[in-house]
């Protein structure tokens, strides 16, 4: 959505309240080629999907370049229906994850060509292999990325790869973002346990109104179960994103905003 509806999707998530984004989707091909909506992003080590989104670094950059909300920005692989972790787990295994794999190489060349990007979130819904799961965010971390994962089941799965990223690189997985919608409405984020790490618990925007949702994460923040919240998903132009993030930033303090990082800067409530 923020590409077909640029540029004003990007000046509203600069000016929305939020302080991460998750752009999503990169899906991992059977050859190792990143694909997003159909399109080629990195193919043979080469960053390609300037020929057909001139404008994308550009845009993502432009997330968070002051005065923006916005500090971290993260990409995403995986969701229902997504078969990139299979991909991923067959490429390991036959390739591994050295500098010469295509895995590598096109990764590489997505980071080189998009500064910014802060993080991977792993949202596996399908294959749920620990170890070349943890092999990959183990390469991502090396690359410059950190890791969150989005479990909305199998918490063994979700509780042990973050164990192992996180004992090979320590503080490499870094936040928890559990599902409480769709497959994992039923969820209570109390109930994920993750030792020293971030855990934030999310709803959609179409899940119910956005007061019912606030009222639900007051209750997980003073439960202890959720030290922040996150919604899924920003695809259209029927909901009010400052809304949400101020009414989220009241229930979660996000962070301190020290005087002298917004010098010179004019903001607008």
């Amino acid at each position: 959505h923020i590409r077909r509806e640029r540029p004003n999707t990007i000046t509203k998530l600069k000016e929305s309240g939020f302080t991460y984004a998750i752009l999503f989707n990169v899906h991992v091909d059977p050859d190792g080629t990143l694909k997003t909506d159909g399109e080629t992003i990195c193919k043979n080590g080469e960053y390609v999907f300037a020929k057909t989104q001139p404008y994308y670094v550009e845009d993502v950059r432009a997330l968070k370049t002051a005065p923006t909300s916005i500090s971290r920005l993260e990409i995403c692989i995986g969701g229902w229906g997504n078969d990139s972790y299979v991909n991923i787990k067959n490429l390991i295994n036959s390739q591994g994850v050295g500098k010469t794999t295509m895995l590598y190489k096109n990764f590489k060349a997505l980071l080189d060509a998009v500064p910014g990007i802060d993080a991977v979130n792993n949202d596996d819904e399908h294959s749920y292999d620990v170890s070349t799961a943890t092999k990959f965010h183990v390469m991502m971390y090396d690359l410059g990325l950190k890791t969150t994962l989005a479990p909305y089941t199998n918490k063994n799965f979700w509780t042990q790869l973050a164990s192992n990223i996180n004992r090979q690189r320590p503080g490499a997985v870094d936040r928890v973002m559990i599902q409480c919608y769709d497959g994992g409405a039923g969820n209570n984020p109390i109930n994920w346990v993750f030792s020293g790490i971030t855990r934030h618990a999310g709803r959609t925007n179409y899940q119910t109104d956005m007061e019912t949702s606030i009222k639900q994460m007051e209750t997980w923040r003073d439960n202890g179960a959720a030290t922040g919240g996150f919604v899924w998903v920003y695809n259209d132009e029927t909901w009010d994103l400052n809304a949400w993030a101020s009414a989220m930033n009241r229930t979660f303090i996000a962070r301190e905003v020290k005087e002298e990082d917004i010098a010179g800067q004019a903001f607008s409530e």
